[in-house]
């Protein structure tokens, strides 16, 4: 009869530090699309508004 041991907590790093990165990785561009899109709406939605010019508003 030999104890079973537990395995080191350790143990689970290296695979949790690659899902991370991994996650990350996907994140990035995700992201990086996102604020393209954002951007380029806005700019679009800008250009029109800003034809008449200025105008007082009270």
């Amino acid at each position: 009869m030999s104890a079973e041991r537990a395995p080191p907590p350790t143990r689970w790093w290296t695979p949790g530090v690659i899902a991370l990165g991994t996650f990350m990785l996907m994140l990035g561009p995700s992201v990086d699309a996102y604020a393209l899109t954002l951007a380029i709406f806005l700019v679009a939605a800008v250009s029109p508004a800003s034809r008449p010019g200025r105008k007082r508003v009270s």
